[in-house]
């Protein structure tokens, strides 16, 4: 089974929606902060550095590392993070977009040889019509077995008529937001 399951944001309106998905730990990237999800205790301390992320998740693994570390942003420093968290003979799954070139340092490069990572790359979806194995059609048989709740991600439904207006908050980050739905 699964353990620990810790999620790195940089919002804290992440937070709730992280509780609700059963993520263990939330990290907030831009104030460390941790919660235990069984008492949602809060303790906060300023540490905007790559290493205070590294540090407090070894801290939760026992300074073992993880498991498995999934990079979802296409941020390089994000990457770099898994690389020093991920424990020896771990998996890094690489989803983000690149947002520019990722460079990885030799020091880190090292690491990755050390500690024998895999990293796999995914597309963040499939679709075959020939067959019935591909992600759109497991993702509706699991929200139909009521698995998966996707209006959980839902944070915004706007009217068509006011689609500029979701562009712009995607596009200015002028409030938080995690998915934004356009119905007639």
């Amino acid at each position: 089974g699964v353990g620990n399951v810790i999620l790195i944001g940089t919002r804290e309106m992440q937070r709730e929606l992280a509780w609700q998905l059963g993520f263990h730990t939330f990290i907030n990237r831009n104030m460390k902060e941790n919660a235990d999800a069984e008492t949602k205790n809060i303790a906060t301390q300023k540490d905007t550095t790559e290493d205070g992320i590294v540090r407090r998740i070894l801290e939760l693994t026992n300074q073992e590392g993880a498991d498995i570390s999934i990079e979802c942003t296409g941020y390089g420093s994000v990457l770099y993070d898994c690389l020093n968290v991920t424990k020896r003979g771990g998996n890094i799954l690489a989803v983000g977009n690149p947002h520019g070139d990722v460079r990885i340092d030799r020091d880190t490069y090292w690491k990755l040889l050390r500690k024998q990572l895999q990293i796999s790359g995914t597309w963040n979806s499939s679709f075959i019509p020939e067959t019935d194995a591909d992600d759109w059609r497991d993702t509706i048989k699991a929200v139909s077995a009521g698995k998966l709740n996707p209006e959980m991600q839902i944070t915004h439904k706007l009217a068509f008529e006011e689609l500029p207006k979701g562009l712009e908050l995607m596009r200015d980050r002028s409030e938080y937001y995690n998915k934004v739905m356009v119905v007639r």
